[in-house]
């Protein structure tokens, strides 16, 4: 059974705009509280006009200088992107692991959101956030195509999320 693990559901103010005009990663540091596997990530999205193509979740490891480093087990089943609502208040959505879930261990990931869908400055999918941040356990970063850097998003901000995960297979990892 899935608990949750990790969430920042604070009101959001703001939002962070995935392949807005460039081929880019949007992404959320976060610090687990147990050893699990990775079960599900709910996040707060919404999106502009009509994107198709699918949107998906990653986890990521940590490069020891607070940037995603690489991908850890497999992605997230896929979401229809031109599923998501239009509300500018966001709907949350769930994004699941069929097969070999990401297993984490009490240390810094990322909760990366990516896309296939063309890049463009009309349709493009929203990740909700406070701008002036509240998660104590991690800050947003950007993949510009290039490299991942944080000032485009904000180094106070923080998007909405919540990640669960199964602790059957494993322990106890208190901060």
């Amino acid at each position: 059974m899935a608990i949750l693990d990790q969430s920042f559901t604070t009101t959001p103010d703001s939002q962070a705009s995935l392949r807005y005009n460039a081929a880019t990663k949007i992404a959320q540091e976060f610090i687990t509280v147990f050893t699990i596997n990775v079960q599900q990530v709910d996040l707060l999205l919404y999106k502009t006009s009509i994107p198709t193509g699918n949107i998906w979740t990653e986890i990521w490891s940590d490069t020891g200088s607070d940037l995603p480093s690489a991908k850890i087990g497999n992605s997230s089943a896929n979401v229809d992107v031109s599923t998501l609502g239009t509300d500018t208040g966001g709907a949350y959505i769930t994004f699941t692991w069929a097969t070999a879930p990401p297993t984490v261990i009490g240390t810094k990931y990322w909760l990366v959101l990516n896309g296939d869908y063309t890049a463009s400055t009309q349709n493009f999918a929203n990740w909700k956030m406070l701008s002036t941040g509240g998660y104590a356990s991690g800050v947003p970063a950007y993949w510009d195509g290039a490299q991942w850097e944080k000032t485009t998003i904000g180094t106070t901000a923080d998007l909405n999320f919540k990640e669960y995960g199964d602790r059957s297979s494993g322990f106890f990892a208190f901060l």
